[in-house]
């Protein structure tokens, strides 16, 4: 037997996602199946990585799992690493410090 569907419920879900959305834009990615396709075949999502090692302070460390862990609760069922939140970071500081007015610099 199948429970009836709660659409006042699903409502209260798309509206607090929806706020999730707008106060954390950063975790918003392409809204369509084109975007995804010129990502994955520019490489940005699946690209070759190299292990490197860093040793940072722990307040540090804790600042980085204290983010992996509001990112995780924003968005139940995503699983957020360290790594992941260290190449989030460093990307978009290095974006910011390439050209600062936020454009994408240019390729050569």
């Amino acid at each position: 037997m199948k429970k009836p569907v709660d659409w006042a419920g699903v409502a209260r879900a798309r509206r607090r996602l929806d706020e999730i959305k707008d106060a954390h834009p950063e975790l918003v990615g392409p809204v369509d199946t084109e975007q995804w396709v010129d990502i994955l075949a520019k490489g940005e999502v699946m690209a070759e990585t190299q292990q490197t090692a860093f040793r940072l302070p722990i307040d540090l460390l804790n600042r980085l799992d204290k983010y992996a862990k509001r990112l995780e609760q924003a968005s139940p069922g995503l699983t957020v690493t360290r790594a992941d939140v260290v190449r989030m970071l460093l990307s978009r500081g290095l974006d910011q410090v390439e050209d600062p007015r936020g454009k994408q610099p240019r390729k050569k």
